[in-house]
């Protein structure tokens, strides 16, 4: 991914406030917000902040700075035009600020200087550059810098919580409504129940008796009423001044409708499943099992989180939810979540993710399939066992991969090429017996009649006829992609690892074999393991015999053991 460029430090320079060396807990506020107009609501939320971060935890704000937010953005949300001209919000903003900022008796700095900048810079990008103006004005003096936010906003900042790193930055999360404490109640339970959190959220509730009195009302209904030229609703919203400052620069904001997203009816989206064998599953039987969404893993499409599903029979049971987004790339997206549904509905068998059905919601799809709960990834195995792999080789794991193949080989019987077969799309559920290895992640699989149409998984372990061709690709293909997941695991690396994916490939070609490099593992088991990736189609091995095999290697090691 391409860095962004750096923002010039100073072109935004700051004047930050001197301070007494003797202030305990001096705090500075980050405010990020489109501020089109900055208003009441916006000086409430500053006034809260600083009212209960002195009350809860004995800091003292020095200033607030506003970061306001980026004209790209702002197109973004508002379908490519600007609210107003740059010059004309920043020249709004700033009159908002030296009209209001003595409400509060408190210094306000604008970072607005980035709104003619060419730098579309995110929150924390920004966020550093006046975390180090800080360091450059005070020194080694601590500094608490809290960026506030709504308490609406709580995805976001536990979504900003994992890149904190400085244990002098928090996020204040602002309830400033008495509906929302009965909403949130047992929030602030759970983020000191989380190691992360507890550091980096705080929770800053109004006590109801803030010097501004406000009309609470959205920024864009602040936007239609001055729009409408409506100004006598606007007294609780706006100061007089700022409604005077408005109206005598014939302020007007661009407000284009909101496109119409396409949302079909559930009939329509979930129109290629087969009812038969897929349960349809409500969203209102998911519940986050947080306030805010617990991610097990993300991609461009969409997430996996974790919830609680309740069945029909009031039973309540975690499960693995792979939500995708239909926003956009639509076509595309639909078919990958049908493709991944088709595997998932065919392959019955206790070494794939079962599915417990599917379902549609506004702009979502979603499969609803059980929780790898205390598990790991297959590559998060590799890299914790992998010492024990040498210290002790334990044949169990051998079992792992004869049940393994066995649930590859009824994939191969259902029709299902996987196409992406590797460590990072296998799950490993914990288990006394043996490793339980499981298939996931079927969103590239195909099959027999669709292959040609589709785009592949990852080349870099694929097979010769694979790589020459997509439409060579077959089920012996995939077995030769789960050698190298044995390979790999054994290895604690990837194959061919000394070279990118374009000369791995060419490796590949020419007829080379990955070289054995480990001494721990029983000859037998690599004999399988080299007759799964053999070059010549014809002499590798299919699941069935590969399966076979693998449960007379571990049985045979059984008897000599004892």
């Amino acid at each position: 991914m391409e860095q962004s460029a750096k923002l010039n430090s100073s072109k935004f320079a700051l004047q930050l406030p001197d301070i007494e060396s003797s202030l305990q807990n001096p705090t500075i506020l980050i405010y990020s917000g489109v501020f089109c107009p900055f208003n009441n609501k916006h000086l409430i939320n500053l006034d809260i902040a600083r009212k209960q971060l002195k009350i809860q935890n004995e800091f003292n704000v020095i200033c607030a700075i506003l970061i306001p937010l980026h004209d790209l953005q702002i197109r973004k949300k508002n379908n490519g035009m600007p609210l107003l001209p740059n010059k004309q919000r920043k020249d709004l903003i700033q009159a908002a600020i030296e009209l209001r900022e003595s409400v509060l008796d408190l210094p306000i700095l604008s970072f607005d200087k980035l709104i003619e900048s060419k730098d579309n810079q995110s929150l924390g990008q920004i966020t550093v550059e006046i975390l180090k103006q800080i360091k450059d004005k005070y020194g080694d003096q601590e500094i608490q810098v809290i960026t506030i936010m709504s308490i609406n906003k709580l995805n976001q900042a536990v979504a900003m919580s994992d890149y904190i790193r400085n244990p002098y930055q928090r996020i204040g999360l602002i309830m400033d409504q008495e509906v929302q404490v009965k909403e949130f109640e047992g929030l602030e339970d759970q983020i000191l129940d989380n190691p992360l959190l507890s550091k980096t959220l705080l929770v800053l509730k109004s006590d109801y008796n803030q010097a501004i009195t406000i009309k609470n009302s959205p920024s864009k209904e602040v936007r239609d009423l001055i729009n409408a030229q409506n100004f006598q609703q606007l007294d609780n919203a706006l100061s007089q001044d700022l409604i005077k400052f408005i109206i005598d620069n014939k302020i007007i904001f661009k407000i284009c409708k909101t496109k119409n997203q396409v949302i079909q009816n559930k009939e329509e989206v979930l129109k290629d499943i087969d009812r038969n064998k897929v349960k349809i599953i409500e969203y209102s039987q998911l519940k986050q099992i947080r306030f805010w969404p617990v991610i097990l893993g993300k991609g461009v499409q969409g997430v996996v989180e974790q919830m609680n599903l309740t069945l029909n029979n009031d039973e309540v049971t975690p499960v693995a939810v792979k939500k995708i987004k239909l926003n956009q790339q639509r076509s595309r997206r639909l078919d990958t979540f049908v493709r991944e549904v088709r595997a998932l509905s065919a392959i019955q068998h206790k070494n794939c993710v079962q599915m417990f059905g599917v379902g549609h919601h506004e702009d979502i799809v979603f499969t609803v399939m059980e929780l790898c709960e205390n598990g790991q990834s297959g590559w998060d195995f590799t890299r914790t066992n992998h010492h024990l792999f040498q210290e002790q080789f334990d044949v169990k794991i051998i079992l792992g991969f004869a049940y393994l193949a066995e649930a590859s080989a009824q994939m191969a019987k259902s029709g299902i090429l996987h196409r992406d077969f590797t460590l990072d799309n296998i799950l490993v559920f914990p288990s006394d017996e043996y490793p339980l290895f499981k298939i996931c992640d079927f969103g590239v699989s195909a099959t027999e009649a669709d292959k040609h149409l589709l785009p592949r998984g990852k080349t870099r372990n694929y097979s010769p006829e694979a790589i020459i061709d997509k439409n060579n690709y077959v089920p012996r293909s995939d077995v030769y992609m789960f050698g190298l997941i044995m390979y790999e695991m054994f290895h604690n690396e990837l194959v061919w690892n000394q070279f990118n994916t374009s000369d791995a490939n060419e490796q590949v070609f020419l007829g080379k074999l990955p070289e054995w490099k480990v001494d721990f593992v029983p000859e037998p088991l690599v004999e399988i393991i080299y007759e799964c990736i053999a070059f010549d189609i014809n002499q590798r091995l299919d699941f069935e015999v590969a399966s076979q095999k693998l449960f007379e290697v571990y049985n045979q090691l059984i008897k000599e053991n004892h």
